[in-house]
C-alpha cells in the first residue's frame, strides 16, 4: 500500500497536506481526491455564495511527486 497525499489548491494558494493517506491503489486515491474535490466545492460555495477563485483542485502525490490533480473551473459570466 502507498501513502498518498493530497495537497488543496485554491484561489492561487497550496495548503499541503503533511499526514497524507495509506490507501490500496491509485484508484482508491483517485476516489477519495473526487470525494474531496465535491467537499470543497461544496464548502466553498456555501460559505461565499460564489467562488473567488475561478479554480479548486487537490494536487495528489505521493513521496515520489505528484500523480495527478482534480480539479474544478468556474466561468462567471457578467450580468447581462
Amino acid at each position: 500500500m502507498t501513502r498518498y497525499f493530497f495537497d488543496v489548491l485554491n484561489n492561487g494558494n497550496v495548503a499541503s497536506d503533511d499526514e497524507g493517506m495509506i490507501l490500496p491503489s491509485m484508484d482508491a486515491a483517485r476516489r477519495e481526491a473526487y470525494r474531496t474535490l465535491g467537499d470543497l466545492a461544496h464548502d466553498t460555495l456555501r460559505s461565499i455564495g460564489a467562488p473567488t477563485s475561478p479554480r479548486v483542485g487537490i494536487e495528489v502525490r505521493t513521496s515520489d511527486g505528484p500523480i495527478f490533480e482534480a480539479a474544478i473551473l468556474w466561468n462567471l459570466w457578467p450580468s447581462r
